[in-house]
């Protein structure tokens, strides 16, 4: 085996450990409530940039339209902007109100 070949070996492993790594760190931490109950998960963001570094330095690419998981996260990144819009003060307030 060449020196060359024996390198990209290497290489390759270091890149499937990172690959796996960065997929584990990406399922998050488990938010407990009082109950112990999961509520959610934790992401670290710099986990979050390590990866579309890693993407985009991969040249790894998605089309939402040719992708469901893609279409699915971008489902719910609407959804969570439309949950968490800004409001008006008047608005907010009223709903304030309307929640007691």
């Amino acid at each position: 085996m060449s020196e060359r070949a024996a390198g990209e070996e290497k290489l390759g492993g270091l890149h499937s450990i990172v690959s796996d790594t960065l997929i584990e760190q990406l399922e998050g931490t488990p938010i407990l409530n009082e109950d112990g109950d999961e509520i959610g998960r934790h992401v670290d963001p710099r986990i979050i940039a390590s990866a579309i570094t890693f993407l985009n330095n991969n040249k790894i690419v998605a089309n939402p339209f040719l992708s469901e998981k893609m279409s699915e996260i971008e489902a719910a990144l609407k959804k969570r902007a439309t949950k968490f819009r800004v409001l008006d003060a008047e608005k907010a307030a009223k709903r304030a109100a309307d929640a007691l």
